[in-house]
């Protein structure tokens, strides 16, 4: 059976999602917790600053849109309304993101792939509930306590700040059809209908069941290597 479109949609859709599900959940954390200090520093900056040591992909983005992200964070700090800082934030992100990274050559946006696959294999041992919050795009200030997890997710960003730059200056790359992601998904990659089940629904699965089927769904290289690149520019910008 065929995996179904909205799989590969909303897998499509992900890693431009969660790079910038980072910014929000910091400084809603921090704000709690009291160790983020506000006074006399600017917290645009501040936050800047955090993100380009953890997360170096969103930095990058909000970097090339300082005027529209300065505005988000100040409007967060007037209302102290995060949650809806952080959503304006992934729309943002996902509005700049998904063009350039279309964009990255087939070498580059592999690594992206594979990084993508070596964090959730940290999650997989370390917090497989990370699993579910990679899903969702909450990866968050508690999970980067974990120093194996920071560790990989830093490494996996940056990973991703490097197609970004890249695609920028290039044109639209190739992607695979729905018709062809559909054999690759089930015979190459051996993704099962439980698996298919997880991706559509994180919250509703057990997280070890959507860690391995999204160890499944980046491992890139079971996938033919004429179509490697297309695949992972696939997922990675979107269908």
């Amino acid at each position: 059976m065929a995996l179904s479109v909205k799989v590969v949609k909303r897998l499509a859709s992900l890693m431009i999602v969660v790079i910038a599900s980072y910014a929000g959940g910091l400084l809603l954390t921090e704000l709690e917790n009291g160790t983020l200090n506000i006074w006399p520093k600017d917290l645009f900056e501040d936050t800047m600053r955090q993100l380009a040591e953890v997360d170096p992909a969103t930095h990058a983005i909000l970097s090339d849109h300082m005027e529209e992200a300065r505005a988000i964070i100040e409007a967060a700090d007037e209302t102290q309304d995060w949650d809806a800082s952080r959503k304006t934030i992934v729309a943002m992100v996902e509005k700049y993101s998904a063009p350039a990274l279309s964009g990255t050559n087939d070498a580059i946006v592999i690594v992206v792939a594979e990084k993508a696959l070596n964090l959730v294999e940290v999650l997989s041992v370390h917090y497989q509930e990370g699993c579910v919050r990679f899903m969702e795009g909450s990866i968050s200030t508690p999970d980067f306590s974990i120093s194996q997890v920071g560790k990989a997710y830093k490494i996996y960003s940056e990973a991703l700040r490097i197609a970004y730059i890249d695609g920028k200056s290039n044109k639209l790359g190739e992607k695979l059809p729905i018709e062809q992601l559909g054999p690759i998904l089930k015979e190459r990659l051996g993704l099962t209908e439980n698996d298919a089940s997880a991706l559509q629904d994180p919250n509703g699965s057990e997280p070890r069941q959507l860690c391995d089927a999204l160890k499944k769904f980046f491992n890139v290289k079971l996938v033919p290597p004429s179509q490697q690149g297309p695949y992972a520019r696939t997922i990675i910008a979107g269908g």
